[in-house]
């Protein structure tokens, strides 16, 4: 029986050729991944998932400015510089000093003429360096006793020679404290030292008034 249906479906489909004119259709696909949209077909949103837009470029990072330095606070001003008090009538250990001991030029001549004094015999005392002394010239019969030889025991010659004799002391000149310094070591030492008598416009002005009274070289009667 199968031949015979099989020859008469056969005839049948034969037919149906003859009659319509079609022919049978491909079977459609399984799949729906199978088929592929035409670009035309694709949304807005697809071609914006499958080429996403480019990043835009980046901008290089600023370095932040340097720190400020931190402000330190100013030093707090300096206290006013107050003079030394002034003693009572106005007269300053300075002035004191120059009152009692400065002499001129014309009364140091004077004491080195007479070479003594209410009694008491005369000594000039060179109170500069001893290169000074020696090289630039000094008072004729000097003795040289510079500042250096104040701090500590007297040399042999101011105890030999010194005491119960006055002392005129000299260095450069006005603006000079040497001869004062010198002359306030010898009343330290209580030898009877004195009076004391400060040739205040110094060797520059005894030179210039007594040239051939200065004399150069080491010192002379005091060994």
């Amino acid at each position: 029986m199968r031949p015979v249906m099989q020859r008469a479906w056969g005839a049948v489909v034969a037919a149906m050729i003859v009659t319509t004119g079609c022919t049978p259709r491909e079977p459609a696909a399984n799949s729906k991944s199978d088929a592929k949209p035409s670009p035309a077909a694709r949304t807005p949103e697809a071609a914006k998932t499958e080429n996403p837009p480019s990043e835009p470029a980046r901008q290089p990072e600023r370095e932040a400015p340097p720190a400020a330095p931190p402000v330190t606070a100013a030093p707090p001003p300096a206290p006013p510089v107050t003079p030394p008090a002034t003693p009572a009538g106005g007269v300053t250990p300075a002035d004191e000093a120059a009152s009692k001991w400065f002499i001129t030029v014309e009364r140091a001549k004077e004491l080195f003429d007479s070479k003594e004094v209410n009694g008491r015999q005369v000594i000039f005392i060179d109170a500069r360096t001893f290169l000074e002394f020696r090289d630039e010239g000094h008072i004729r019969g000097a003795m040289h006793y510079a500042t250096a030889y104040t701090r500590g025991r007297p040399q042999p010659k101011v105890t030999n020679y010194l005491p119960g004799s006055a002392v005129v002391i000299y260095c450069h000149g006005e603006l000079c404290t040497d001869s004062i310094e010198v002359g306030r070591y010898f009343e330290s030492l209580k030898l009877d030292i004195g009076p004391v008598f400060v040739l205040k416009a110094g060797f520059p002005a005894w030179k210039a008034a007594y040239p051939h009274l200065v004399d150069k070289g080491n010192e002379v009667g005091f060994d």
